[in-house]
């Protein structure tokens, strides 16, 4: 699965030139020294440890991100766990958790589940001529019951 952010750099196939870097650069410090988060003290002193010239079109700061996942969240979480706590709350109120029932079927499901039932896939399931390749599957129903692990 890849993010609205992945999918736009698969698209760019030229460089961000320095001058937006700075500029995105400029515009993200200007906006953390504008912010009354108690986490923007500390992410506008690690940025201004960045050389503009240090980042390329990759890098989430030259494009004014800050990923939850980011060299400058991590450093963050390392030194100053109530501010990373503060900005981490949006994305812990964003994560779901699995309904009960859905994972009664699941677990009804996988109780139940025959192996000599399915040798053919059934009609209502069938897309004709072509199939998914077995990896394929594998890594499909591996995804989905990922999401039961929340």
């Amino acid at each position: 699965m890849c993010s609205l952010r992945d999918i736009d750099l698969a698209k760019r196939d030229e460089q961000v030139s320095t001058e937006e870097i700075e500029t995105n650069l400029r515009k993200l410090k200007l906006n953390l020294g504008n912010s009354t988060a108690p986490y923007a003290k500390k992410l506008l002193k690690y940025l201004k440890k960045i050389k503009p010239s240090d980042l390329s079109w990759r890098d989430p700061e030259a494009s004014q991100v800050i990923s939850s996942d980011s060299e400058i969240i991590r450093c963050l979480s390392e030194e100053a766990e109530d501010e990373y706590n503060y900005y981490m709350e949006p994305v812990k109120r964003m994560e779901g958790t699995t309904p009960l029932h859905i994972k009664d079927v699941c677990n009804g499901f996988v109780m139940s589940y025959n192996n000599t039932m399915y040798e053919s896939v059934p009609i209502e399931l069938s897309h004709g001529s072509w199939n998914e390749s077995e990896e394929d599957l594998v890594g499909i129903a591996s995804g989905i019951l990922d999401t039961m692990l929340v």
